[in-house]
């Protein structure tokens, strides 16, 4: 009896906007307005109730199937709550119920806070998108006793806005209508209303204009940038290319078609490659290989191999360089990325030891970056490919674990915290939102702290040794294209990682500037998918990046720079190699 004269009506407050670093805004909300229909006020009988869905589809422009499958599951045990049957509604069709209203005394109109995301692709994978809470979403909510959610709320979809929904989305508020038993308004109960809490503003580590130029510099290929702070873990940038742009989503008619294109598109512009992508890691895995060998004080750095030959022989099976070396030691088998030194180096200290410091590194669990959906990266064990094969591990399995090859599988993101370590000593967690603002005054509600990711370490000799190899990538090894195009010291290495296409996947993983303190270092990682070699393709991109973090080229620059290397390595038809 009381639900058929008091009508609580739901106040969405605000959604929380979201910041990047420097107070650049990167999701903010737009007014817009849903339209509602009340069950319990609709016809009982099933030949006047359908008359009723007909008259509010052909006055609201609403296809009548999809008027029928909204209701279909809701209606019963919701019959006094309002059910959104037409999202986004103009303000032609608010006018007509208003002027209608005697006629259609059980629809609605409910205010809420639309997105809208400036920087459109370049930040799709990072932000997400919101949308109308779907059943099974519902229905996992109300498994976990989670409130503040109901059958027709607006929440997260992917990305941040899906990994901080909760603090976004604020705290739901009501009022209170008097309505006759035909469900038509008389007035309002002021004593019982309760006002909407807005959502929390979130500062992102994220810089805008760098997302957006990374986003840029990849137009067309497919690939990933990631730009972090190895000193905390702060994530700067994180591009997957190609992306999508939510701001599609905004409109309800085109959404379903929009969606299905996007998941139907060969590119797989929804898939976040940083975060999920598994990829062979090629000649970056060599620092891994370095570090188990010499934290299992397994070689000494000076020690020459000799690598003349091009190749290394292990029993019947001859592994092959991409050059002949001649006679080198660790620092100029990192700075020139010879495999025949890496294959002596692995069948040395053997796949046991490979395994525990991958372990260690923890490339075998995800690094906890707060987004939804990450994947581990994949390091074998004897034990899963007995399992997989049929068949034992064997020493060829180790050689060629040794340079990355194989079975060995990382995330980009899990490739950035191999060089995170090298930069740091250790490995913080990766992180890209890190505090919550009260969107009225400002004060900091909440905020997240530096992480440690995993305790493990390498001793300094160690560390200063490895430095040094991948310092010289980039001056006279693999990697030398950097000086080419820019004056900051930075270490890394390069990766040309085999795949199943024609050309190999670029890889390089890199930090600097090495001639400033580590709070001013970055992390950079660059993976282009089939575009060939890391030296010509991923470094180039690395320098750029640096030199417009670092003030030395500004947007224009930088992307015209890139344009020009890409043209020039297509008409060269650039082949890969193997290192």
């Amino acid at each position: 009896a009381l639900g058929n004269t008091q009508r609580p009506i739901p106040l969405i407050p605000p959604r929380g906007l979201i910041f990047d670093r420097n107070g650049v805004l990167m999701a903010k909300n737009r007014t817009a307005y849903n339209l509602g229909i009340i069950p319990a006020y609709l016809p009982v009988n099933k030949k006047k109730r359908r008359k009723v869905y007909l008259k509010i589809c052909e006055n609201f422009n609403i296809d009548y199937k999809e008027l029928i499958s909204k209701l279909e599951y809701k209606i019963s045990p919701y019959a006094y709550r309002s059910l959104i049957i037409k999202e986004n509604i103009s303000k032609k069709h608010i006018l007509f119920l208003e002027e209608n209203r005697n006629h259609f005394p059980f629809l609605n109109i409910q205010e809420y806070s639309g997105r809208i995301y400036p920087f459109g692709e370049a930040s799709s994978h990072i932000l997400g998108y919101i949308g109308i809470i779907s059943r099974k979403e519902l229905d996992h909510f109300t498994s976990k006793k989670i409130q503040n959610y109901r059958q027709d709320s607006i929440l997260g979809k992917t990305g941040l806005e899906k990994q901080y929904d909760q603090f976004l989305r604020g705290v739901e508020g009501q009022k209170v209508i008097i309505k006759d038993k035909v469900g038509r308004p008389l007035r309002e109960l002021t004593e019982k209303k309760i006002p909407a809490a807005p959502g929390s503003n979130a500062i992102l580590s994220i810089d805008a204009h760098l997302q957006e130029l990374c986003y840029q510099i990849l137009y067309k290929k497919k690939g990933v940038i990631i730009v972090t702070k190895p000193i905390n873990g702060e994530v700067l940038s994180l591009v997957s290319s190609p992306g999508y742009d939510a701001n599609l989503f905004l409109k309800p008619k085109e959404r379903k078609k929009v969606f299905l294109k996007l998941k139907r598109d060969k590119s797989k512009p929804f898939y976040n490659r940083p975060i999920r992508g598994w990829y062979p890691a090629g000649s970056i895995f060599k620092i891994v290989t370095t570090i188990a060998a010499l934290e299992d004080n397994k070689v000494n750095p000076d020690d020459k191999v000799d690598c003349r030959a091009g190749y290394f022989e292990l029993g019947d099976r001859i592994f092959k360089d991409w050059k002949r070396h001649g006679i080198v030691n660790l620092y100029e088998a990192l700075e020139h990325s010879v495999n025949v030194y890496f294959y002596k180096l692995g069948y040395t200290i053997g796949y046991a030891s490979l395994l525990e410091h991958s372990k260690k590194l923890g490339l075998s669990r995800v690094t906890g970056i707060d987004l939804p959906g990450e994947k581990h990266g994949f390091i074998p064990s004897p034990e899963w490919k007995e399992k997989r094969f049929k068949e034992p591990w064997y020493d060829g399995d180790t050689v060629n674990a040794s340079i990355g090859q194989g079975f060995i599988l990382l995330t980009p993101i899990g490739a950035n915290n191999i060089i995170s370590i090298i930069a740091a000593g250790k490995i913080y967690r990766p992180r890209i939102l890190w505090k919550f603002k009260n969107p009225y005054t400002g004060v900091i509600e909440k905020q997240y702290k530096p992480e440690i990711l995993t305790p493990y370490r390498l001793r300094k000799n160690h560390l200063k040794t490895i430095r040094e190899g991948l310092k010289r990538v980039t001056v006279t090894g693999t990697g030398t294209y950097h000086k080419y195009l820019s004056k900051i010291p930075i270490a890394g290495k390069t990766g040309s990682a085999q795949n199943r296409k024609v050309k190999t996947h670029s890889w390089f993983i890199s930090y600097g500037p090495l001639d400033k303190p580590l709070k001013d270092q970055y992390a950079i990682t660059v993976l282009v998918e089939t575009a060939g070699h890391g030296g010509t393709i991923a470094v180039p991109i690395s320098s750029v990046i640096y030199n417009y973090l670092e003030g030395k080229m500004d947007r224009e620059k930088a992307l015209k720079t890139i344009l020009q290397i890409f043209q020039y390595q297509e008409k060269k038809g650039e082949t890969s190699v193997s290192n």
